[in-house]
């Protein structure tokens, strides 16, 4: 269950690409926005509810990350997410920057408002996606819910729901403040590649993602 944003874009044959990451030049030479390249480190929380069952069925956390790449013709959002297993909550969207604002491209929609909204909807395989969250040079929240429009590889039905929330944080002079898995503050992180789910519908991706350290 833990691995449906990762799995939900897997159907195409799994391949590598080349990692890719925030170009840390651009982002320094730049004002602090959510643009700048810079990571924001937090936690991630997951609920579930399944259709006969009381209450959350589900409900487990962990370790997340997000980064908007600084540059490229279609800059990346990629979030990272670690709950049960290494990027169990983990999915990437390609889109183009206008200004203060961002799109995602293909048959799944976030938008990124000039005032920091973010919104958006999708399909991908049997989970229908919807995006609600807000973003600024210092706090990244974004809830993700996915609901199975038929039952799973793992039994679970249709209409089930699942609600990641994700709750980021970084210090615009210090880089990151968020608190790391055990609670603490992170005080610094380094960059991993880690294998990643393309919600444009590609092959899955190698690309660079924040993990704190210390």
């Amino acid at each position: 269950m833990l691995s449906l944003l990762l799995a939900a874009a897997c159907d195409a044959e799994r391949g590598p690409a080349p990692a890719t990451g925030p170009d840390r030049p651009t982002a320094a030479a730049q004002r602090a926005t959510p643009f700048d390249g810079r990571p924001y480190l937090g936690s991630v929380e997951v609920r579930a509810s399944v259709p006969g069952r009381p209450g959350d069925a589900i409900h487990d956390s962990g370790v997340g990350s997000a980064y908007l790449e600084a540059a490229g013709s279609q800059p990346a959002l990629v979030l990272g997410g670690d709950i049960k297993d290494e990027g169990d909550a983990a999915f990437l969207l390609r889109g183009r920057r206008d200004g203060d604002a961002w799109r995602s491209e293909g048959d799944v929609e976030m938008v990124i408002a000039p005032d920091g909204t973010v919104s958006g909807q999708g399909t991908v395989s049997n989970q229908r996606l919807a995006f609600d969250g807000r973003v600024d040079d210092r706090t990244f929240d974004l809830d993700v819910e996915v609901q199975l429009t038929s039952a799973n590889a793992k039994g679970l039905p249709a209409g089930t729901t699942f609600r990641f929330s994700y709750r980021l944080r970084r210090d615009a002079d210090a880089g990151p403040g968020a608190p790391s898995k055990d609670g603490e503050p992170c005080k610094r992180f380094v960059w991993r590649v880690r294998n990643i789910a393309d919600f444009a519908g590609g092959p899955m991706q190698m690309i660079q993602v924040p993990e704190c350290v210390g």
